[in-house]
């Protein structure tokens, strides 16, 4: 368990005891009944079994909603029916679905205003209006929700061929910067210059007076604005700057945000139509929102903001209320002029200004294809900051000018920007969704006046309803279960913002979202969740009161499940919305953008190796070959990027290398030598295809989205930050090798093997120092022999007399690393050996030095190393003796050798003897390797090769 996960843990141990604590001392009994077992002495479960009221419905009413109890169960039945079949069978029909799950909400909210609120006393009034209420909030929300995207637009691009030259308009590209870094505007300047289209100027609006700003632009051809009062943010630098230019069409980006090479191609089109105000795109993120990234659901989850864009945009359209979103619009300056240019009343000159341009009889649209990308927010508190501005700005935009009765606007377009405001007012009724459980669980007042069989007839439809129907609605971009994590993360912060600008709507103040930031280690921010941490450790107290009073009050088990029932779910959506406050590492300083890129790589023995790229940054590629491919030094990388019909050749290293289980090589390349033009063409591989972003969402169905919500914890906790990058890919490979230490022979074998070193077995022998030059002859399966250079970077002694050495390679010539990967690389061979010995059956005799008897023997194995022999008797051979060893080569020619006993033992009641030869010299080791490995001896030796 790492550090972060400890600190919760402790902080939620401390807000439960605190709870407990404060539950059982300060806490003032509503009934007499209760005073007395207090006052008395009465322990915890006595007092946790008094009530306030009692329940008035019973458990089988005889009638329920004006029907008989079983009427009302066979028509929940149907409903319930209809939604799952409706939901598996037939999903397009997505109004059918919204309608049924509005006739099953209008059924339960019946139920609940006529049979189950509570007036036994002015505070179970207040708790039963209270949260009928919030019902009632959400019910409306949702029925406007699904008026906003009751249809759905797919705009079609027009082909700007159908301009003529002279018609063509000019377009002027506003880039819009205050404190964003250089390499941030970098990516999205060139972007913008990449954009295919022939009449076009491209702005820096520098709202911070930067000079590396105005460095930058003048590096990149670009017209740089910068004022000297920035006064109304982002709309007062827009604005300046339309001063400073002239096209018939303005766009619109964010400093973080780049566009593909066909943006323009794509959009002018539309402005064939004279009456069209503005062209609205969607943000795609193409890093990680801190819901994906701190909760490890990148693969789970979609963006958090891509229901927006692709689900409730293209129903604005479908009303011709489409909002202009801040980033990626294109506007006829006309429109844009007769409003008095972009609003600077609210803080959200986005909507604004797109609502007053509806307000002229301006037309706009939405062309739902990612046409560009941005960075999403570097940390959850940072998503904190952004909504709250987003909230303030909806709010000013109610009270300031309120689109229900702003002039010029169609009722459609009056009903989505109402919704539109209408959202940042969630947060009330969510936080209300919440706590109400603990008013019955901790305080024992009823939430809902009635047992859990009419709560199952009239709830249970309205919740399948509602869940299943969102993923419908919302076309599987989202789940309803994490949109009501979201809605934990942000509700108490958005009930008190749009409070408080309701109070004073014209105080608000814009700020940046920061962008491009890095985070060095895990860090819990425990201070942006505390509110939810400390309603998660009064549930946690609540759900151990309703075990308590179950078992005291069974009579009351009706209204316990169903508090508890909720109150757990409740749990489920705090900690979802708790763990998002525990922000993980950001190591990368230039992102990754996954693209399929064939690529040439020139090796060094002049033969190509074609591949595919994996991602692309600026600093690095990440290319798979089919098959594993010899990699040494410094390299030539040819990417031909046919989809915006650019190639770039990069000198590159590798940094990483891995080859899988079906013999395929990934290679990580870092960029040398990276030229101005190479840095702008990289930019260009990584956003100049808009299609890459089609593949970037995630469609999975409610139930797996529920199971990864509840997996979280588990998922987090089992994490791994830094995974391990190797230079080269490491074979296993047990092959003979003999180390020079200072003109002294040491004879080993490999453990495993790659293009940049070797991990040895080695008898002790001469004493091996970190850092120390060797030279290391290595015996290949081929029986060719290769002698390196190398550098001892670790040693470690392995026990047995042995120590294991690793060893990289240094002072290669080119002709040696040529030789080095052909070695490595042979096609479909993988260099895995089952023991560094030929299977060889000679007579062996080994004499003690020590002057003791002979023991005879036959060896088993032999290689460079040494022999395995089986004895002939018992022995009273020691580890550690001295010996030589004598071989009966072929029967007659007899040689003796140095050794050492490694060890004895008995074997199926043979004894056998491993000893090394120890002190060969060089001329001694050639000869016996000569020995081992000539014809037909050689068929004998044993290997496996990878399949």
């Amino acid at each position: 368990m790492n550090g972060a996960f400890k600190k919760l843990l402790a902080l939620v141990v401390l807000a439960v005891g605190v709870c407990a604590v404060l539950f059982v001392f300060w806490q003032i009994p509503t009934q007499d009944s209760a005073s007395a077992a207090f006052s008395s002495g009465a322990s915890i479960a006595d007092y946790a079994s008094t009530y306030s009221g009692v329940l008035s419905r019973p458990l089988f009413p005889e009638k329920s909603l004006f029907l008989p109890l079983m009427l009302q169960v066979l028509w929940s039945c149907l409903l319930v029916v209809g939604i799952v079949v409706s939901s598996i069978f037939f999903p397009a029909a997505r109004r059918w679905i919204m309608l049924l799950t509005v006739l099953t909400s209008v059924r339960h909210l019946l139920w609940r205003g006529f049979e189950t609120l509570d007036f036994s006393s002015p505070l179970s009034i207040f708790i039963s209006v209270l949260i009928y209420g919030a019902e009632l909030t959400a019910f409306f929300a949702m029925v406007i929700g699904y008026f906003q995207v009751w249809g759905q637009t797919d705009r079609q691009p027009i082909s700007i061929s159908r301009f003529t030259p002279d018609q063509l308009p000019s377009v002027d590209i506003m880039v819009c910067t205050y404190g964003e870094p250089v390499s941030v505007l970098y990516r999205s300047l060139v972007g913008c210059q990449a954009i295919d289209y022939p009449k076009k100027t491209v702005y820096l609006c520098d709202d911070g007076n930067r000079p590396e700003m105005k460095e930058l632009a003048e590096k990149l051809n670009v017209t740089y604005i910068s004022r000297a009062e920035n006064t109304h943010a982002k709309a007062g630098n827009l604005n300046n700057a339309m001063r400073y230019s002239s096209g018939e069409l303005v766009l619109v980006f964010d400093a973080d945000h780049v566009p593909c090479k066909n943006f323009l191609n794509e959009t002018v089109g539309f402005f064939l139509d004279e009456r069209m105000g503005f062209v609205q795109t969607p943000q795609h993120f193409f890093t990680d929102d801190p819901f994906q990234r701190n909760l490890l659901a990148a693969k789970e989850i979609n963006n958090e903001q891509d229901l927006f864009f692709h689900v409730i945009q293209p129903g604005n359209d479908y009303w011709g209320a489409a909002f202009f979103a801040g980033s990626g619009a294109l506007f006829r300056r006309a429109a844009l002029e007769s409003v008095g240019g972009f609003a600077v009343e609210t803080i959200t000159e986005d909507v604004h200004t797109g609502m007053r341009i509806h307000g002229q009889g301006w037309k706009s649209l939405y062309y739902n294809r990612d046409l560009a990308a941005g960075m999403a927010q570097d940390s959850f508190a940072d998503v904190i900051k952004q909504r709250l501005r987003w909230a303030r700005g909806m709010t000013q935009i109610y009270c300031l000018e309120n689109p229900l009765f702003a002039r010029g606007l169609s009722l459609a377009q009056r009903l989505c920007y109402f919704t539109g405001i209408w959202y940042f007012f969630h947060g009330l009724p969510r936080l209300i969704f919440m706590v109400a459980p603990l008013f019955f669980l901790l305080f024992g007042y009823k939430t809902v006046n009635s047992g859990f069989v009419e709560v199952l007839i009239y709830y249970v439809p309205s919740f399948l309803a509602t869940t299943l129907g969102y993923t419908i609605v919302s076309r599987g971009v989202r789940h309803s279960f994490w949109s009501e994590v979201y809605e934990t993360c942000f509700c108490i912060y958005l009930s008190l913002t749009t409070f408080l600008t309701f109070l004073s709507p014209t105080r608000a103040k814009f700020r940046v979202t920061p962008k491009g930031g890095l985070t060095e280690k895990l860090n819990f921010n425990w201070r942006i969740v505390f509110p939810q941490v400390m309603i998660a450790a009064l549930t946690v107290v609540g759900i151990g009161m309703a075990i308590i009073r179950g078992i005291q009050t069974p009579e009351y088990a009706g209204g316990i499940y169903t508090n508890l029932v909720w109150a757990l779910y409740n749990l489920v959506l705090l900690l979802g919305a708790i763990y998002v406050a525990q922000e993980r590492p950001q190591f990368r300083i230039t992102p990754r953008i996954f693209r399929r890129i064939r690529c040439e790589l020139k090796l060094l023995d002049n033969s190509i190796a074609v591949g595919y790229t994996t991602n692309i940054s600026e600093s690095g590629v990440a290319v798979v070959f089919d098959e594993p491919v010899p990699l040494s030094g410094t390299v030539l990388l040819k990417i031909m990027d046919w989809d915006i019909n650019e190639t770039t050749i990069l000198s590159v290293q590798v940094v990483r290398s891995i080859v899988d289980e079906n013999n395929r090589h990934y290679v990580g390349f870092q960029v040398v030598n990276r030229t101005e033009e190479q840095h702008q063409k990289l930019v260009r591989h990584m956003f100049g295809f808009a299609e890459i972003w089609a593949d970037d969402y995630v469609y999975t169905h409610t139930s797996k989205s529920f199971w990864q919500l509840m997996m979280t914890p588990f998922r987090l906790s089992s994490a791994v930050e830094a995974p391990l990058r190797r230079g080269a890919p490491r074979f296993q490979a047990t092959l003979s090798c003999v180390l020079n230490v200072n003109n002294q022979f040491v004879v080993g074998f490999s453990n495993e093997i790659s293009e940049s070193g070797v991990s040895v077995y080695l008898k002790k022998g001469p004493q091996l120092q970190v850092e120390q030059p060797v030279r290391i002859r290595i015996q290949w399966q081929s029986g060719d022999i290769s002698e390196l250079s190398a550098v001892v970077r670790r040693i470690e002694d392995v026990g047995g007399g042995q120590l294991k050495a690793g060893l990289e390679f240094s002072q290669l010539t080119n002709e040696q690393r040529v030789d080095l990967a052909r070695q490595i690389y042979r096609p479909k061979e993988r260099l895995i050996r089952v023991a560094p010995s030929v299977s060889k059956f000679m007579n062996c005799t080994l004499i003690p030095v020590d002057g003791s008897a002979p023991v005879a023997g036959m060896t088993q194995e032999v290689s460079e190393l040494g022999v395995i022999v089986h004895l002939k008797a018992r022995t009273d051979l020691q580890i550690r003796q001295k010996v030589w060893i004598q071989l009966s080569w072929d029967g007659q020619q007899i040689e003796k050798y140095p050794g050492e006993v490694i060890d004895v033992s008995v074997y199926y009641g043979n004894h056998v003897a491993l000893v090394y030869f120890d002190g060969l010299d060089m001329k001694t080791l050639d000869l016996l390797s000569a020995r081992l490995h000539e014809p037909p001896e050689s068929k004998a030796f044993k290997t496996l090769m990878a399949e």
